[in-house]
C-alpha cells in the first residue's frame, strides 16, 4: 500500500481531525492509492496528492483539478520549487 508510511508524516488524529467531515482515514488512504494509481503521478510528493484530494472533496471542477496536476508535473519534472501557494492544503 502507497500510504503505510503516512503515519510517519502526519498523525492519524492530525488526518482525521483536518478530514472529519469530507473524509475517514482510511478513505483518505484509498483515494491516496488511487492516486498514485496513474502512472504520471507517481513521482509528485504526497503533499501534492493531498492537496489533489482535498481539492476534489471540495468540490474543484475536473478542469481546476487537471489544471493542478498539469501545473504539478511540470514543475517536478523541471526541477522547479513548488510555490506557498501549491503547498497549502486549504
Amino acid at each position: 500500500m502507497v500510504v503505510d508510511n503516512l503515519q510517519c508524516l502526519v498523525s492519524q488524529e492530525e488526518l482525521k481531525s483536518q478530514y472529519e467531515n469530507s473524509f475517514v482515514y482510511e478513505e483518505l488512504q484509498a483515494q491516496i492509492d488511487a492516486f498514485y494509481a496513474e502512472g504520471a503521478n507517481w513521482n509528485l510528493p504526497i503533499k501534492i496528492s493531498i492537496q489533489y484530494i482535498t481539492k476534489k472533496a471540495k468540490g474543484a471542477t475536473a478542469e481546476e483539478l487537471e489544471e493542478f496536476l498539469v501545473d504539478s508535473q511540470r514543475r517536478n519534472a523541471t526541477g522547479l520549487s513548488y510555490p506557498d501557494r501549491l503547498m497549502k492544503i486549504y
